[in-house]
């Protein structure tokens, strides 16, 4: 049986693979979402998400309630404006925060959504690469002694 944290992992990683302009998105992010990945995205991986779940802290309120820490990084070239990195930001948001409001990724034990701190960066040189890196966390609840 899957942890409540196995399940929010699966329902991130899910949401996160619905980003396509079909769903009403910016971008198609096609299969190029990837767990723990810890090497460069090939040529044909971009644009492409990477995410992490780097930290689970017990909350203040005790053994029920958790946050479970995300690093969540996408990656574009080519032609990529601010503009266009900016839209891939919200979208991404949008399928993260889905984990709470969002129809078959609302987990009943989510009790919020957050986002910390987003940075971005665009290079310039021979091939233009831009990203963001989001820092987000999801609370939530799971039985005395579970995560």
């Amino acid at each position: 049986m899957a942890t409540i944290e196995q399940n929010i992992c699966t329902n991130l990683n899910t949401a996160l693979l619905y980003i396509s302009i079909a769903h009403g998105y910016s971008f198609d992010v096609g299969s190029n979402v990837f767990e723990w990945r810890d090497t460069d995205l090939n040529p044909n991986e971009v644009p492409g998400i990477i995410w992490r779940d780097y930290l689970n802290e017990i909350d203040e309120q005790g053994d029920e309630s958790h946050i479970l820490n995300f690093e969540i990084v996408v990656i574009a070239s080519g032609n990529t404006s601010p503009a266009t990195i900016r839209n891939m930001k919200q979208d991404i948001l949008t399928a993260f925060y889905s984990l709470e409001n969002k129809g078959v990724f609302n987990p009943k034990y989510v009790s919020g959504c957050y986002v910390r701190k987003i940075e971005s960066q665009v290079e310039k040189g021979k091939h233009r690469v831009a990203g963001a890196k989001m820092d987000c966390f999801v609370k939530y609840t799971s039985g005395l002694g579970a995560i």
